[in-house]
């Protein structure tokens, strides 16, 4: 049952310098089971039936065996598991964490703090007393609560049971000029095919420069670069679009789309598209651009990868990405993450 953890075995400056990072060491209740393990350097085989037992009475018996070895494990165990629930509860932190810092360590350094605080209450436009801060969050609830009251008055909010309800809305009625003019774009677009878009969005952005570094060589580089474009912003792999492209090969395929890759240039393609298509009248419209949203997808990835997290749905190892589109319907960015692990992404901000 021995966990041979390595730091349990250090000198008691060392591991508990490791662990306990800046905190002192005296204030600390976990230090005590780590300077009982430290100080068994000598004779790490077994635990002394005088070692004190600071761990609570489930593992008492466990501790207290007369198997000695046995006991050691045990203590090591519930060392452990004492520092486990330390961590959650951040009554201990590590330095080089960056899940398990203290709270201090990701706020303003304390002389910074003291030197300027002023210009920061300033910059942030807020009271230099919590009572005015508090008086001015009573003022904007005390107002909240009065429209809330003319709300409830005027039948558009209820409130059922402590909870508020609003009534259902009725759709907005449909302007009738909208249809005939999605007709009339429609007959005037025709059927258009998805190579067709791409070749005239190329011919008008040349994307297909930015990503080559060079203007295309021929017309099977172009047809290669248009398969490997497809792949990285689908869920296609090479060989199901060999399978799609019979002109293509599977190894210049796989070429390509590791090239495209590299030094940003899908970036910079993926800009000039962007700006393309936010210069056409219709995008001021949709919005102003300055607003975006954005949904985590889950792409398939090598175990291998650092950044890669086993999927729960579907089985694989896999990546989190946010997506971000432009309130303009542009896609401007993508944040990847560590799958099942929360961001803050840029949604609904400027």
């Amino acid at each position: 049952m021995p966990l041979g953890l390595p730091f349990f075995n250090r000198p008691s400056g060392a591991g508990l310098s490791l662990i306990f990072g800046c905190l002192p060491v005296a204030e600390n209740p976990q230090v005590l089971p780590f300077a009982t393990l430290d100080s068994l350097a000598a004779s790490p085989n077994a635990l002394p039936a005088t070692a004190p037992q600071p761990f609570g009475p489930s593992w008492q018996g466990l501790i207290d065996q007369p198997d000695r070895a046995a006991a050691l494990g045990c203590f090591r165990a519930a060392t452990l598991m004492a520092l486990k629930r330390a961590l959650r509860n951040r009554s201990i932190s590590v330095d080089h964490s960056l899940s398990y810092r203290a709270p201090e360590d990701k706020l303003i350094p304390l002389k910074l703090w003291q030197r300027d605080q002023g210009r920061f209450i300033r910059d942030l436009n807020l009271p230099a007393s919590s009572e005015k801060y508090l008086q001015r969050l009573e003022a904007g609830l005390t107002a909240g609560l009065a429209a809330l009251a003319e709300a409830v008055e005027a039948g558009a909010v209820a409130i059922d049971g402590g909870e508020l309800r609003l009534p259902r809305r009725k759709p907005v009625p449909k302007d009738p000029r909208l249809e005939p003019a999605r007709q009339a774009l429609a007959r005037a677009l025709g059927d258009v095919q998805f190579p067709e878009v791409l070749i005239e969005i190329d011919g008008l952005t040349r994307f297909s420069w930015l990503l080559l570094g060079r203007p295309p060589r021929s017309e099977q580089e172009l047809v290669t670069l248009y398969a490997a474009v497809m792949g990285l912003g689908s869920d296609l792999s090479a060989a199901e679009l060999v399978r799609m492209v019979p002109a293509l090969a599977a190894d210049s395929l796989g070429q390509m789309m590791l090239k495209i890759e590299v030094e940003r240039r899908l970036r910079a393609a993926n800009d000039a598209v962007l700006r393309f298509m936010r210069e056409h009248r219709v995008a001021t419209l949709w919005g102003r651009g300055l607003f975006a949203s954005a949904d985590m997808m889950s792409l398939e990835a090598t175990r291998y990868l650092w950044s890669a997290r086993l999927d729960p749905r579907r089985r694989t190892y896999a990546v989190g990405t946010y997506a971000h589109v432009l309130d303009q319907w542009g896609i401007f960015y993508d944040q990847p993450i560590v799958l099942n692990r929360r961001r803050t992404p840029a949604s609904g901000s400027p």
